[in-house]
């Protein structure tokens, strides 16, 4: 198989964004994983063949029919046999923290469960979108616009098919999780401090961090701060709020306390990622 590297990379709304999709076989993994750099977020699509991916030293089987997800920081190798075929797409954090949205499960699900099974159909309709992406990269005049909707349509599938490993996943027997996220969804708006949530479940900060950590490897506060910058994002994109409006919706009574917040979470200001959209 030749070599196929095709990719965007200008500005839009004055702001630099970049695409890379990739085709790949056993020979050129290891080529791809010098451009893979680890502030980028990757999807990788298992077209067929075998072989294992490592993500931040857990290592995972990797079959045909499969989508795999690397977040920006996360470090990787991929083992593949001779017959294997892949193809990556990998956007910089600019466009991956515009797109967080369209994955509801993102942190919550997904960097715990890295490696989805495609049923045949959620493949087929997967694998049609990476198709399409490649191709409107290789036009002339290929529109950013347009990517990003091929993008946001892979969010929305990719979450569907996530969506039923919920009722078998461990997650789904953790009791305490589970009545974390309903006080958080319920609350976050006026309670930001994981003290708080403990004290209304009855058990101490550690328990509730350690089960936090141990079921998503994320800390009972960045589950408070990613449903917050979740609601922050849905609030950008879908409303007409000012930031202002949108700071006091969310319990900020400050503003720029709440645009310092969104930078620190994203690396982007509320204005910049609602040029985005």
């Amino acid at each position: 198989m030749n070599e196929n590297f095709t990719s965007f990379d200008r500005s839009s709304n004055g702001l630099d964004m970049s695409i890379v999709f990739n085709e790949l076989n056993n020979h050129l993994v290891d080529k791809w994983l010098k451009f893979d750099h680890f502030d980028f977020f990757t999807m990788i699509l298992s077209i067929k063949g075998n072989g294992y991916h490592i993500i931040d030293s857990t290592k995972y089987p990797m079959d045909a029919h499969q989508i795999h997800l690397v977040f920006p920081g996360q470090k990787q190798e991929i083992q593949l046999n001779r017959s294997s075929i892949l193809y990556s797409i990998v956007i910089d954090r600019m466009l991956f923290n515009a797109l967080t949205s369209k994955f509801k499960l993102m942190y919550t699900f997904f960097k715990y469960q890295p490696i989805i099974k495609l049923c045949d159909i959620g493949f087929q309709r997967i694998h049609n979108e990476f198709l399409a992406i490649r191709n409107e990269l290789n036009n002339e005049d290929s529109n950013m616009n347009i990517l990003k909707l091929h993008l946001k349509i892979i969010g929305e599938m990719v979450d569907r098919e996530a969506s039923k490993y919920l009722a078998i996943d461990e997650q789904g027997k953790n009791k305490i999780l589970e009545e974390f996220r309903r006080l958080v969804k319920e609350n976050f708006k006026v309670q930001k401090k994981a003290f708080f949530y403990a004290k209304e479940m009855n058990i101490s900060y550690n328990h509730l961090n350690n089960n936090c950590k141990k079921a998503l490897s994320r800390t009972a506060a960045q589950l408070i701060y990613d449903q917050i910058i979740e609601e922050a994002k849905n609030l950008l994109d879908q409303s007409d709020l000012s930031v202002k409006e949108i700071a006091f919706e969310l319990g900020f009574a400050d503003s720029a306390y709440f645009t310092r917040f969104f930078k620190q979470q994203t690396s982007l200001t509320p204005s910049d990622f609602r040029k985005l959209r």
